[in-house]
């Protein structure tokens, strides 16, 4: 059977020597011919010069990417896209550089006009206050709604390492006086202040969704923006990092110590405007 193979492979020019030998008895087969690969100098600098434009991409490029896939109507790439602008927005997972870029376009859409096409501030947004906003929107499907719970976390950590990104930067916190103090984030039902708050009224069914509210809203008591803070206040802000305190140190130690520093935190932004109310009366 073999030798029929093998006549068959060479098309019936099959020498009987090189079909087998004898070896202790035993049949022995020739072995196969080396194979070698035909590579050419063309080849060689077509495959490095394709390796170089992926690896030499610029975080521009990167960026319009991620943004692209975050809109794509697959949730699968487009969950893909999400996680890639968490690494991209975390400046321990990136340079400092490329993660200060994506903060200033997710926070208000600006990065010395580079990429402020992209949309990524609205696009955080819509993701962030989509369960909070539609009332009416009922999943009927239980994969999809696992999407959106999951973009909803994403967008939510998104939001979070943008705002300790900026706030470390020279001038940050001036900068986010400026962003917290639009109607985007004031606005009583679709602001993102409410949804944080929420959240952490929440933590008890969505503890790391809380989790990264209550980074926002530790960064928020940093900025001087004495009115944003009152109205923090005004919505329940004290009450809810309270109870996520409280349900942080049973269940989740980050959220525990996020929110001992936020109260810190709202306490020291809080006094001075305290105490001007009762200079006033």
């Amino acid at each position: 059977m073999a030798r029929t193979i093998l006549q068959m492979a060479k098309n019936g020019h099959y020498e009987q020597e090189e079909e087998f030998s004898q070896s202790n008895g035993k049949d022995t087969f020739p072995s196969l011919p080396n194979y070698q690969p035909k590579i050419t100098v063309a080849g060689v600098n077509e495959f490095h010069s394709k390796w170089d434009k992926e690896v030499s991409c610029p975080p521009s490029c990167d960026l319009r990417r991620t943004a692209d896939l975050i809109r794509d109507k697959y949730m699968d790439s487009s969950l893909l896209g999400m996680q890639n602008l968490v690494f991209l927005s975390n400046s321990n997972t990136t340079n400092y550089e490329t993660a200060l870029r994506v903060a200033n376009l997710v926070l208000e859409d600006y990065a010395n006009g580079i990429d402020c096409d992209l949309g990524l501030s609205s696009l955080i947004k819509s993701f962030i206050c989509a369960d909070f906003c539609e009332e009416n929107n009922i999943l009927e499907d239980s994969f999809q709604e696992w999407y959106f719970s999951k973009m909803h976390y994403y967008a939510l950590t998104v939001l979070a390492n943008a705002m300790h990104t900026l706030s470390t930067f020279d001038g940050g916190l001036v900068s986010l006086h400026r962003i917290v103090s639009t109607e985007r984030w004031l606005e009583e039902k679709n602001g993102l202040l409410s949804v944080l708050i929420y959240e952490l009224n929440a933590t008890a069914e969505k503890p790391h969704n809380a989790y990264q509210a209550m980074r926002c809203i530790n960064v928020l008591f940093q900025v001087p923006a004495p009115e944003v803070h009152m109205k923090a206040m005004e919505w329940g802000a004290s009450s809810a990092i309270w109870t996520a305190r409280n349900i942080g140190q049973s269940c989740h130690s980050l959220l525990a110590h996020e929110s001992e520093l936020a109260m810190e935190n709202s306490f020291s932004a809080l006094k001075p405007g305290w105490r001007a109310i009762e200079c006033a009366s």
